[in-house]
Protein backbone atom coordinates (compact mmCIF):
# COMPACT_ATOMS: atom_id res chain seq x y z
CA UNK A 1 0.00 0.00 0.00
CA UNK A 2 2.60 2.52 0.68
CA UNK A 3 4.39 1.64 -2.02
CA UNK A 4 1.80 2.03 -4.63
CA UNK A 5 0.94 5.43 -2.85
CA UNK A 6 4.60 6.13 -3.45
CA UNK A 7 4.38 5.18 -6.75
CA UNK A 8 0.88 7.38 -7.52
CA UNK A 9 3.01 10.51 -5.92
CA UNK A 10 5.40 10.36 -8.04
CA UNK A 11 3.79 9.84 -11.12
CA UNK A 12 1.62 12.76 -10.13
CA UNK A 13 4.45 14.80 -9.52
CA UNK A 14 5.74 13.95 -13.07
CA UNK A 15 2.42 15.07 -14.77
CA UNK A 16 2.29 18.24 -12.97
CA UNK A 17 5.89 19.30 -13.83
CA UNK A 18 5.02 18.41 -17.25
CA UNK A 19 7.71 15.28 -17.83
CA UNK A 20 5.92 12.73 -20.11
CA UNK A 21 5.49 9.62 -18.68
CA UNK A 22 6.64 8.12 -21.33
CA UNK A 23 10.13 8.89 -20.28
CA UNK A 24 9.89 6.84 -16.88
CA UNK A 25 9.52 3.35 -18.82
CA UNK A 26 11.96 3.74 -21.87
CA UNK A 27 12.83 -0.46 -22.34
CA UNK A 28 10.87 -4.00 -22.90
CA UNK A 29 12.24 -6.89 -21.49
CA UNK A 30 14.65 -9.70 -23.12
CA UNK A 31 15.11 -11.36 -20.08
CA UNK A 32 15.64 -15.29 -20.47
CA UNK A 33 17.28 -17.59 -23.21
CA UNK A 34 17.17 -17.00 -26.86
CA UNK A 35 18.32 -19.28 -29.38
CA UNK A 36 20.97 -17.55 -32.04
CA UNK A 37 20.26 -18.44 -35.61
CA UNK A 38 24.12 -17.57 -37.05
CA UNK A 39 24.72 -20.86 -39.50
CA UNK A 40 27.30 -23.83 -38.35
CA UNK A 41 26.35 -23.07 -34.88
CA UNK A 42 24.79 -25.73 -32.77
CA UNK A 43 23.69 -25.62 -29.17
CA UNK A 44 23.66 -22.22 -29.52
CA UNK A 45 22.21 -20.20 -26.50
CA UNK A 46 22.18 -16.48 -25.29
CA UNK A 47 21.04 -15.31 -22.05
CA UNK A 48 19.90 -11.91 -20.88
CA UNK A 49 19.45 -11.26 -17.25
CA UNK A 50 18.13 -7.36 -16.67
CA UNK A 51 17.95 -5.18 -13.93
CA UNK A 52 15.70 -2.01 -15.87
CA UNK A 53 17.49 -0.31 -18.82
CA UNK A 54 20.56 -2.74 -17.89
CA UNK A 55 21.41 -6.09 -19.13
CA UNK A 56 24.04 -9.37 -18.77
CA UNK A 57 24.42 -11.53 -21.44
CA UNK A 58 26.02 -15.34 -21.18
CA UNK A 59 26.55 -16.98 -24.30
CA UNK A 60 27.64 -20.79 -25.66
CA UNK A 61 27.68 -22.67 -28.60
CA UNK A 62 29.33 -25.29 -30.56
CA UNK A 63 31.40 -24.56 -33.21
CA UNK A 64 33.51 -27.16 -35.47
CA UNK A 65 32.83 -29.29 -32.71
CA UNK A 66 34.45 -26.91 -29.88
CA UNK A 67 32.37 -25.20 -27.08
CA UNK A 68 32.72 -21.62 -27.00
CA UNK A 69 31.36 -19.30 -24.60
CA UNK A 70 31.41 -15.68 -23.74
CA UNK A 71 29.68 -12.62 -21.50
CA UNK A 72 28.57 -9.50 -22.26
CA UNK A 73 26.79 -6.32 -20.63
CA UNK A 74 24.84 -3.42 -22.07
CA UNK A 75 21.61 -1.72 -22.44
CA UNK A 76 18.59 -1.81 -23.74
CA UNK A 77 16.36 2.10 -24.85
CA UNK A 78 13.18 1.22 -26.75
CA UNK A 79 13.41 -1.14 -28.71
CA UNK A 80 17.56 -0.97 -29.34
CA UNK A 81 19.77 -3.59 -27.26
CA UNK A 82 23.74 -3.00 -27.26
CA UNK A 83 26.42 -4.76 -25.40
CA UNK A 84 29.72 -6.27 -25.15
CA UNK A 85 30.76 -9.81 -26.16
CA UNK A 86 34.31 -11.42 -24.82
CA UNK A 87 35.03 -14.76 -25.12
CA UNK A 88 36.01 -17.08 -21.81
CA UNK A 89 36.13 -20.08 -23.50
CA UNK A 90 37.63 -20.78 -26.73
CA UNK A 91 36.93 -18.32 -29.45
CA UNK A 92 35.05 -19.59 -32.86
CA UNK A 93 37.60 -18.75 -35.50
CA UNK A 94 40.52 -16.23 -36.33
CA UNK A 95 38.29 -13.74 -36.68
CA UNK A 96 37.46 -13.54 -33.28
CA UNK A 97 40.92 -14.65 -31.51
CA UNK A 98 42.29 -12.04 -28.73
CA UNK A 99 39.09 -9.79 -29.86
CA UNK A 100 36.64 -7.92 -27.68
CA UNK A 101 33.14 -7.40 -30.09
CA UNK A 102 29.76 -5.59 -29.40
CA UNK A 103 26.29 -6.36 -30.59
CA UNK A 104 23.90 -3.64 -32.15
CA UNK A 105 20.24 -5.52 -32.08
CA UNK A 106 16.72 -4.53 -32.56
CA UNK A 107 14.09 -6.45 -30.64
CA UNK A 108 11.14 -6.56 -32.85
CA UNK A 109 7.06 -5.65 -32.14
CA UNK A 110 5.92 -8.79 -30.71
CA UNK A 111 9.09 -8.96 -28.69
CA UNK A 112 10.66 -12.69 -30.31
CA UNK A 113 13.28 -11.44 -32.70
CA UNK A 114 15.98 -10.15 -31.65
CA UNK A 115 18.40 -8.67 -35.06
CA UNK A 116 21.37 -6.78 -36.31
CA UNK A 117 24.95 -6.63 -36.38
CA UNK A 118 27.88 -8.07 -34.31
CA UNK A 119 31.21 -6.06 -34.70
CA UNK A 120 34.53 -7.04 -33.25
CA UNK A 121 37.92 -4.63 -32.32
CA UNK A 122 39.61 -7.01 -35.16
CA UNK A 123 38.04 -5.57 -37.88
CA UNK A 124 35.38 -8.32 -38.71
CA UNK A 125 31.60 -8.10 -38.83
CA UNK A 126 28.60 -9.68 -40.08
CA UNK A 127 24.65 -9.73 -39.20
CA UNK A 128 23.30 -11.19 -36.03
CA UNK A 129 20.05 -12.73 -35.18
CA UNK A 130 18.21 -14.11 -32.08
CA UNK A 131 14.89 -15.87 -31.42
CA UNK A 132 13.28 -16.34 -28.01
CA UNK A 133 13.14 -19.61 -27.13
CA UNK A 134 9.46 -20.84 -26.43
CA UNK A 135 8.19 -17.60 -27.57
CA UNK A 136 6.35 -15.71 -25.24
CA UNK A 137 6.94 -12.16 -26.32
CA UNK A 138 6.78 -10.21 -23.49
CA UNK A 139 7.21 -11.51 -20.16
CA UNK A 140 5.48 -10.54 -17.15
CA UNK A 141 8.41 -8.76 -16.47
CA UNK A 142 8.22 -6.39 -19.51
CA UNK A 143 7.11 -3.06 -18.79
CA UNK A 144 5.58 -0.65 -21.68
CA UNK A 145 7.12 1.68 -23.30
CA UNK A 146 4.59 4.22 -21.57
CA UNK A 147 1.56 4.17 -19.67
CA UNK A 148 -1.42 6.85 -19.84
CA UNK A 149 -2.44 9.06 -16.50
CA UNK A 150 -4.99 10.36 -17.98
CA UNK A 151 -8.01 10.50 -15.60
CA UNK A 152 -8.76 11.40 -12.05
CA UNK A 153 -6.04 11.08 -9.61
CA UNK A 154 -6.80 11.85 -5.91
CA UNK A 155 -4.00 12.82 -3.60
CA UNK A 156 -4.63 10.72 -0.36
CA UNK A 157 -1.02 12.69 1.56
CA UNK A 158 -2.02 13.38 5.38
CA UNK A 159 -3.48 16.77 6.03
CA UNK A 160 -4.82 17.02 2.16
CA UNK A 161 -8.82 16.80 1.94
CA UNK A 162 -10.75 16.63 -1.49
CA UNK A 163 -7.22 16.69 -3.48
CA UNK A 164 -8.08 15.73 -6.94
CA UNK A 165 -5.89 16.60 -10.04
CA UNK A 166 -7.55 16.11 -13.60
Amino acid sequence: MLLSRACSCFLLALFMIGLPVQAVAQWRSIQGQWHDDSPGLTNAVVTYTQNGSQISVRGSFVFNGFRCEWVGSGSISGNRVTHNVQYTRRPPDDAWRGADGRFVLTLSEDGNVLSGTWSNNNGHSGGKRLTRRGGGGHTESSVPQWRSIQGQWHDDSPGLTNAVVT
